[in-house]
């Protein structure tokens, strides 16, 4: 139950125990859960006509996360979004979530 401090003015949970390590980042669980099913179908575009399989994603993202690496970004930059749906949108946002970068979609 949660609770009010009215002095501090700070709302406070129950402590319960936190289900990762601290050292466990996005990108390496997204990469575990995408290995975990490696033939499922992730991603099927009605626009583009494509799908696309856990273990393709996951092979996509790794090399989208190396490019964006090898164009300087880094840890803590914040890249926008423009676009439209695609087959290759979430490798793409995995990509990102993979060398800490964190994404910005933009209407």
């Amino acid at each position: 139950m949660a609770t009010f401090d009215s002095s501090t003015k700070i709302w406070e949970g129950p402590r319960v125990a936190h289900p990762y390590s601290h050292h466990t980042s996005l990108g390496k669980e997204i990469l575990k859960k995408l290995s975990e099913t490696p033939e499922r179908v992730l991603d099927i575009c009605h626009d583009d006509e494509t799908s696309m399989t856990c273990e393709e994603t996951r092979i996509a993202s790794i090399r989208i996360a190396q490019n964006l690496t090898a164009l300087g970004i880094k840890k803590g930059d914040v890249i926008g979004f423009i676009c439209s749906n695609s087959t290759n949108l979430p490798a793409l946002i995995y990509g990102c979530l993979l060398i800490g970068a964190p994404i910005n979609p933009l209407d």
